[in-house]
C-alpha cells in the first residue's frame, strides 16, 4: 500500500509541475478522470499498458516512473546528449556559412577574371581545413584515424592544385616528403596500437627475435620472428 501511495504522489506532483488537470491527464491517456485518482490516492496502480503513454505525458522515463523518483544522473547524461548535438549542429552551420563565404566570392572573382587555378586552391584548402575542425567533431569512431586520413588527401590535392596553378614540377616530391614525415611521426604509435597487438596474437604461438628456418614476419615487429 505504501509504494502505491508513493506513486501515486509522484504521478500526481509530475502532474502539477505541467500545469495539468486530472481530467487533462485522463484525456491525454484515454481513460477516465476517476482513474487517474485512483493512481494518485494509492489505490491502485496504472495498467501495464498505460506505462509508456503516462512516461510520455509526465516527460519521465520508465525507470522514474517504477522508482517514483527522478533519476537526476540520466536526465543529465541526456541534457548532456542533447547540449552536444545542438552543439555539433551549430557548430557545423556556422562553419558551413564560413566556407560559402570564402567560396562564393572567390568564384565569381576567378571566373569573371577568365581562370579557377586560384580557385582550386582556395577549395583545396577549404578541405584541409574542414579535416581539422570538422571531421573530428561529425565523426563517432576512430576520430583520429578519419582525420588524418582525410586531412593527408586534403594535402595531396592542394599540392596538385598548387602545383597545377604554379605550372611547377614538385608535387611528387612534397608527396613522398609529406608521407615520410607523416610515417616518422605516426607509425610507433600504429606500431603500439592494440588492433595492431590482437592481429599478432592471432598468429600461433609467441614472437622471439631471431632468424633461420621455420621464420616468419612479424607485422607488429616489423622483423623477421620465429613463430613457436
Amino acid at each position: 500500500m505504501e509504494d502505491k501511495i508513493t506513486l501515486g504522489k509522484f504521478i500526481q506532483s509530475k502532474r502539477k509541475e505541467l500545469g495539468l488537470s486530472q481530467k487533462d491527464l485522463a484525456k491525454e491517456l484515454y481513460v477516465t478522470e476517476s482513474a487517474v485518482s485512483k493512481w494518485e490516492r494509492g489505490v491502485s496502480y496504472p495498467d501495464i499498458t498505460m506505462i509508456s503513454g503516462l512516461c510520455r505525458v509526465l516527460g519521465i522515463s520508465e525507470h522514474e516512473l517504477c522508482t517514483a523518483s527522478e533519476d537526476n544522473q540520466q536526465r543529465e547524461a541526456e541534457f548532456m546528449a542533447r547540449s552536444y548535438k545542438s552543439f555539433v549542429r551549430g557548430y557545423t552551420i556556422i562553419t558551413g556559412i564560413g566556407y560559402l563565404a570564402a567560396i562564393i566570392p572567390s568564384f565569381i572573382y576567378n571566373v569573371a577574371h577568365g581562370g579557377i587555378g586560384w580557385f582550386m586552391v582556395l577549395i583545396t584548402s577549404l578541405m584541409l581545413t574542414f579535416s581539422f575542425i570538422n571531421v573530428p567533431v561529425l565523426v563517432k569512431k576512430n576520430r583520429a584515424l578519419w582525420t588524418l586520413g582525410s586531412a593527408t588527401v586534403s594535402l595531396m590535392l592542394l599540392y596538385a592544385a598548387g602545383c597545377v596553378y604554379s605550372h611547377g614540377d614538385w608535387f611528387v616530391m612534397a608527396v613522398l616528403g609529406t608521407l615520410l614525415g607523416e610515417a616518422i611521426v605516426f607509425l610507433p604509435f600504429v606500431l603500439r596500437s592494440e588492433r595492431l597487438e590482437k592481429v599478432c596474437e592471432k598468429q600461433q604461438g609467441s614472437c622471439v627475435h631471431g632468424g633461420g628456418f621455420g621464420t616468419d614476419f612479424c607485422m607488429r615487429c616489423f622483423w623477421y620472428a620465429e613463430i613457436r
